[in-house]
């Protein structure tokens, strides 16, 4: 997952990439969803991020 915040970041300053990278974010945050909503986990990533991840902004 803290591959996919470096891509979000990258998206965040390219709109272009959002094309590309957006369906690999929502196919891997499905995967790890349990994961990241673990609260143990969740201290690792920017707020951000989990709120991109938690709204489903990507779809």
């Amino acid at each position: 997952m803290e591959l996919l915040e470096s891509i979000y970041d990258r998206c965040m300053l390219d709109a272009e990439l959002k094309t590309t990278w957006f369906p690999i974010i929502e196919a891997e945050s499905s995967i790890h969803l349990a994961w990241i909503q673990d609260k143990e986990n969740r201290t690792k990533f920017k707020a951000e991020f989990l709120s991109f991840i938690d709204t489903g902004v990507f779809k």
